[in-house]
Formats: C-alpha cells, structure tokens, sequence
C-alpha cells in the first residue's frame, strides 16, 4: 500500500506547492499581500501532505528516495500549472530535461548498479510511469501547438 499511496500523497503535495508558487502570476490585479496570504493557505495543506508521506514512506522508501520524488514531481507540477494555467508553452528542451530527471529519480530510488539485487517496486514503477508519461504528453501537447500556429 505504502508503494502507491507515497508517490500520489508526494504527486498531490507538488501540486498544491505549485499552484502556491505560480498560481498568484495569473491574478495580478490582486495585492502583493493578497498573493501571499493565498499562497500560505495553499502551503500549509501542501506541508501536512509532505510530511505525512515522509513519516508514512520511511521505511518502504529511503529519505532521499522520497525526496528525489518530491523534487521530480514539483519540476513536473511546476511545468502543469505553467503550461495550464498560465498558459506558457514548453519547449523541446524543457520536455528533454522532465525525461533526464525521471531518470534521475529512478537513479535516486535504486543506487545499487548491480543488476542482480536490482527488483522494481511498484511505487517505483507507478513513478516513473507517471514522470515519463507527463513528459511524453506535454512534448506531444507541445508539438500539436506549434503545428497549429504554423
């Protein structure tokens, strides 16, 4: 259960942090004090998610397993709500670095290289399938937009 309730709970964190980082862009006729009091309110939620993940994952997960995903999912989050959101477009070399950074994660999550000890784990798998799969669909997105304007 930890192995696909920790990444969504880590994938659910990343999202509201997002949104709290980069959702205030959009809405810029509202005060600078405005903006920051919805961001903190999108924050705590975000910090009681993160740190029940952790506390829960420790142990099926190492630290910085949870952390590499925490990190892969906020880059991921992060381009979501600018591409959505905001509307900013991504480029082929921003989609390039999701993909670099999945891997990275994988590498986090599994340091071992020897291949005989190497076992994937379903919260690895479900990771990874969702970083690369967010990855392909916002370079797939990404093309169909630049074929319509040209």
């Amino acid at each position: 259960m930890d192995l696909y309730v920790v990444p969504i709970l880590l994938f659910c964190s990343s999202v509201l942090m997002a949104f709290a980082w980069l959702g205030h862009i959009r809405f810029r006729q509202y005060r600078y004090a405005t903006a920051l009091l919805v961001s903190w309110f999108l924050v705590l939620p975000e910090y009681v998610l993160n740190i029940v993940a952790f506390r829960w994952g420790h142990g099926t997960f190492t630290g910085g397993g949870m952390a590499a995903m925490n990190l892969g999912f906020g880059v991921i989050c992060v381009a979501l709500v600018a591409r959505y959101f905001l509307g900013e477009i991504l480029n082929r070399r921003q989609i390039a670095g999701f993909v670099i950074m999945t891997l990275a994660v994988f590498l986090v999550l599994y340091p071992d290289p020897n291949p005989k000890e190497l076992t994937l784990s379903g919260g690895l798998v479900t990771t990874v399938v969702v970083l690369c799969g967010l990855a392909f669909g916002f370079y797939k997105h990404t093309q169909r937009r630049i074929a319509q304007k040209s």
